[in-house]
C-alpha cells in the first residue's frame, strides 16, 4: 500500500544520498593524496604519510562497506544485514552502480512480497487446523 511505496521512495533516496557521499570522500582523498604527495617531494616522511593515509581510508572504506553500511542500512529498511550485503554485491555485479543502488530497493520490496506470502500461507494452514479441529 501506501506505506510500502513510501518505504520504496524513502530507500532509493537514501541510497543517492550515499553515493554522493561517497563520492565526496572520494575526491577529498584524491585531493589529500595529491596535495600531500606534492608536498613530500621535500621530506621522506610527508611521502609516506599519504600513503599511509590511503591504506588507512581503504581498510575503513572496507570496514563500512562490509560491516556497518549492511547493518544500518538492514535496520533502517527492515532486511537483515546479510540480505543487504548480498543484494548490494549481486546488484553491483550485475548493473554496475546503479544495479548497487537499485540492489537494496528491490530487494527490500521483493522481501516484504516474501513475507507478506509466507504469512498469508500460515495463517491459512493454521485455518485449516482449525477447521480440521472443529470438525473432529
Amino acid at each position: 500500500g501506501t506505506a510500502e511505496n513510501l518505504k520504496l521512495v524513502c530507500v532509493t533516496a537514501t541510497g543517492t544520498n550515499n553515493l554522493v557521499f561517497h563520492l565526496a570522500a572520494l575526491a577529498i582523498t584524491y585531493l589529500i593524496l595529491v596535495f600531500g604527495i606534492s608536498k613530500g617531494v621535500e621530506k621522506a616522511d610527508r611521502f609516506f604519510m599519504p600513503l599511509f593515509f590511503l591504506m588507512f581510508i581503504l581498510v575503513l572504506q572496507q570496514l563500512e562497506g562490509s560491516l556497518i553500511y549492511p547493518k544500518v542500512v538492514g535496520t533502517s529498511v527492515g532486511l537483515p544485514g546479510i540480505i543487504v550485503f548480498s543484494a548490494v554485491l549481486i546488484g553491483g555485479n550485475i548493473g554496475g552502480i546503479l544495479g548497487a543502488l537499485l540492489a537494496v530497493p528491490v530487494c527490500a520490496v521483493l522481501y516484504t512480497l516474501f513475507r507478506e506470502a509466507m504469512a498469508k500461507r500460515q495463517a491459512a494452514a493454521e485455518a485449516q487446523e482449525t477447521a480440521e479441529v472443529v470438525e473432529e
